[in-house]
């Protein structure tokens, strides 16, 4: 993952903290206060999210679910698209509930990917190591 990608799946996060944030709120007190605001913050975090994944991919040459931490951004983006999609269609407001703190845990995760990281399992796996035996 570059490092402008990590930048964007961030910024994503920070909004999506938004949702967490209202999700948090709405079970404590039992009505949703800050749905309009954390509504907002979802879109364009999702709008940054697919700048981050696009970004990702166009970088690698490749579509970007090489690994567990990639694979974790896109599923939190789908969920995210998906659940814009029904809000959209249908006004169910209740669901940001379950959907805002998995999409941000998901994708929090996956921002905390280390960078070089990524370079180095791709570098070992083109290289062809060697088996590695732990029995004596």
């Amino acid at each position: 993952m570059g490092e402008t990608s990590l930048f964007w799946l961030r910024v994503a996060v920070g909004l999506y903290s938004l949702g967490l944030l209202d999700a948090i709120i709405t079970v404590l007190r039992g009505r949703e206060s800050l749905f309009r605001i954390a509504h907002g913050a979802f879109g364009l975090g999702a709008i940054f999210h697919l700048v981050s994944i696009v970004e990702q991919g166009v970088s690698g040459h490749r579509f970007p679910v090489d690994g567990v931490f990639e694979s974790l951004s896109l599923g939190a983006w789908v969920v995210a698209i998906g659940f814009l999609a029904i809000y959209w269609r249908y006004k169910a407001e209740s669901l940001s509930v379950f959907v805002f703190p998995l999409v941000f845990v998901l994708t929090l995760v996956a921002a905390l990917r280390n960078t070089t990281g990524a370079a180095t399992n791709s570098a070992r796996r083109k290289a062809g190591s060697m088996p590695i035996s732990y029995w004596p």
